[in-house]
């Protein structure tokens, strides 16, 4: 769900369109952020069409998230331990001409195919930073991610809130469209459409696929 990507477990801002014809669904993100006492808090979500799978899949292959998350500069497995893993991260978030990296090593755990829950252990760029990623299986097809997060700096920089913002944003948005184009090569493999279920080599035209709708 540093996620500037920071994260993880690291779109931008809020939504997207549907491009139509072989062009994919974007739902808007719904995004949310409080800040009190120095702890600021982010909540999100995002709907896309994919399986629950591809969804996990996406979400748990750490090390690869810097191909699709520009911002995340380093994302590496320090090592396994009591069932949790210890993820190295660095991203590098910028807002106007200004920007920075944070770093953080995460301890990371895993409820497979439902869940992802982190923990910032070193404390080198936060005093406090942890969150969750979470897919729920949609009733019509498709899963809804949610993205939460609690974090307390303990840098001092201009804009520092949008610092995090922004590389939430960036993350989210970049997972989203990775899962999507996932989903789509998985199904163009199998002969089927990411958007209608349906077998693609069926001439045959099916009428309003359902989506449900991320509020």
């Amino acid at each position: 769900m540093i996620l500037k990507k920071l994260l993880l477990l690291f779109v931008i801002g809020t939504g997207t369109a549907m491009l139509c014809g072989a062009g994919p669904l974007f739902q808007p993100i719904s995004f949310s952020s409080n800040e009190k006492a120095g702890v600021d808090e982010i909540k999100a979500q995002f709907f896309v069409d994919a399986d629950q799978s591809t969804a996990w899949k996406v979400l748990s292959d750490y090390e690869r998230i810097p191909q699709f998350v520009s911002s995340m500069k380093k994302s590496h497995i320090e090592e396994t331990k009591d069932g949790d893993i210890y993820l190295c991260q660095e991203a590098e978030a910028g807002f106007l001409f200004i920007t920075k990296r944070v770093h953080v090593l995460l301890r990371v755990h895993e409820v497979p195919g439902q869940g992802i829950y982190f923990q910032d252990v070193s404390k080198k760029d936060f005093y406090f930073y942890q969150g969750s990623w979470n897919i729920d299986p949609g009733p019509q097809g498709g899963v809804t991610v949610t993205y939460h997060l609690q974090a307390q700096k303990n840098f001092d920089a201009p804009f520092a809130g949008d610092y995090l913002h922004g590389g939430v944003k960036d993350l989210l948005a970049a997972v989203q469209k990775e899962i999507y184009q996932q989903q789509a090569k998985m199904d163009k493999e199998k002969g089927t459409s990411v958007v209608t279920g349906r077998d693609t080599t069926n001439p045959t035209p099916v009428a309003g696929a359902f989506r449900p709708t991320v509020n």
